[in-house]
């Protein structure tokens, strides 16, 4: 079952997804403490400008990978963790075994590039750090004489690990 989730992507995971919509799992709504928020991508812009495409391809990744609508998005914000989404979502669990959070790992490296060291869901940083996990390991790829932005399956491994 490795390699299969080794080779996920963010089309994998979309495909994935409406084949659970289809069987009656459809949309998963968002936690209260995020589903009240107002969508607001003036915050991701603000924050990331230039790489504003970048933080929302990020962003439609971790929502295909929990079944939320590419339409809450925004109502994320940098700061939020992927951990804590996750306690809203599973309050009484022990130790977080989602897949989830597999299929978001594996979306993001294939779509990115490069490779996130394995870990526990409850350690994944937040958006703004998965960001600067990103843009450095696009820095590393680009002055390693590869391109500066690298596109889905580009190979490019680099950057520090996406965990702590």
């Amino acid at each position: 079952m490795g390699s299969v989730i080794h080779r996920v992507g963010r089309n994998d995971v979309k495909v994935l997804s409406k084949i659970l919509r289809a069987v009656g799992v459809g949309d998963r709504n968002l936690p209260p403490q995020f589903r009240d928020r107002l969508a607001d991508a003036e915050v991701w812009r603000d924050r990331f400008g230039q790489d504003f495409g970048i933080a929302d391809r990020m962003l439609l990744i971790f929502c295909d990978a929990f079944m939320f609508t590419a339409e809450d998005r925004f109502k994320f914000r940098p700061e939020d963790t992927v951990s804590a989404v996750y306690r809203a979502l599973y309050p009484s669990r022990g130790v977080p075994d989602a897949l989830e959070d597999t299929f978001l790992i594996r979306g993001l490296e294939k779509e990115f590039g490069f490779t996130f060291d394995e870990a526990r869901p409850e350690e994944i940083k937040s958006f703004e750090q998965i960001m600067a996990e990103i843009k450095n390991a696009q820095r590393g790829a680009a002055s390693n004489g590869g391109p500066a932005m690298p596109s889905a399956g580009s190979g490019v491994t680099g950057g520090p690990p996406l965990v702590s």
